[in-house]
C-alpha cells in the first residue's frame, strides 16, 4: 500500500524502480518496456511520486517539497527533461498538480525553489518542450530517437494522454486530439496495457454534443 512513509523511505534510499512499482500500482496496467523506460528515469519517477504525493495529502509537506525540489534540478535548459518526451510529460502533469492543489501556498513558504512563479515557469517550460517534441500531423504522440517502432510511440503516446488527455494545464498547447484520432484508429493494433491507458484516456475526456472522439476540456 502506498503512502507518505513508503514513499519517503524509497527516496531517500534512492530505490527508484520500488517507488514507481508503488505509485503506479493503483492504476493501469502498465507494459514492462514503458515501466522500464519509465525507470530509467528519476525525473519521471519523481514526478510521477509528487503527482500522487499531492493527490494524497492537504497543502505542501516537507516530502512534497523534497520531491519538487529534486526534480526541478532535474530540468534541461531546454525546459525538458532528459531530451524526452516521456518524463518531460511526467512533469508537466506533475507540476500542473501542485499548481492546482497547492497554488500560492508555495510562495509564502519554504526554500526559493518553490516559490509559485519558479513553478509556474517550469511548467511552462516543460510544456513548451513537449509541445516542441510533437510528431508531425497525421502520425502519432512524440517524435524520441528510443522510439524506433510505431508500438513505442504508441505506448508513449497513450501513457501521455493518460496523463494529460483532461487537458488540464495543456489547452491549446498539446495537439492531443491527434494522438487520440490515430490511436482510434489503429486501436485494433494496439497490445492490451496501450489500448486500456487510451480507452481510460478517452473516457477521462468531456464528451462533446457532436460525438464521436470528445474535445479536450475547456
Amino acid at each position: 500500500m502506498l503512502s507518505l512513509h513508503r514513499i519517503d523511505r524509497d527516496l531517500h534510499a534512492g530505490r527508484y524502480e520500488a517507488l514507481l512499482g508503488a505509485v503506479l500500482a493503483p492504476g493501469p496496467k502498465i507494459s514492462l518496456p514503458l515501466k522500464a523506460r519509465l525507470a530509467a528515469h528519476p525525473a519521471a519517477v519523481l514526478a510521477l511520486a509528487l503527482r500522487r504525493l499531492v493527490e494524497l495529502t492537504y497543502g505542501p509537506t516537507t516530502l512534497s517539497r523534497a520531491l519538487l525540489e529534486r526534480l526541478l534540478a532535474l530540468q534541461e535548459a531546454d525546459g525538458s527533461f532528459n531530451h524526452d518526451p516521456l518524463p518531460t510529460a511526467c512533469a508537466v502533469a506533475a507540476l500542473t498538480q501542485v499548481l492546482a492543489e497547492h497554488g500560492a501556498q508555495e510562495a509564502e513558504r519554504g526554500p526559493r525553489a518553490l516559490d509559485g512563479a519558479t513553478v509556474v515557469q517550469a511548467r511552462d517550460r516543460a510544456l513548451e518542450a513537449l509541445v516542441g517534441m510533437q510528431a508531425p500531423a497525421g502520425e502519432v504522440g512524440f517524435v524520441y530517437s528510443d522510439d524506433r517502432t510505431v508500438e513505442d510511440r504508441a505506448r508513449v503516446a497513450a501513457f501521455i494522454l493518460w496523463l494529460l488527455g483532461d487537458g488540464r494545464g495543456v489547452q491549446g498547447a498539446l495537439r492531443l486530439t491527434d494522438s487520440f484520432a490515430w490511436l482510434a484508429d489503429h486501436a485494433d493494433q494496439l497490445d492490451e496495457p496501450t489500448w486500456e491507458l487510451w480507452e481510460l484516456a478517452r473516457l477521462d475526456r468531456r464528451p462533446t454534443c457532436g460525438g464521436g472522439v470528445p474535445a479536450l476540456a475547456a
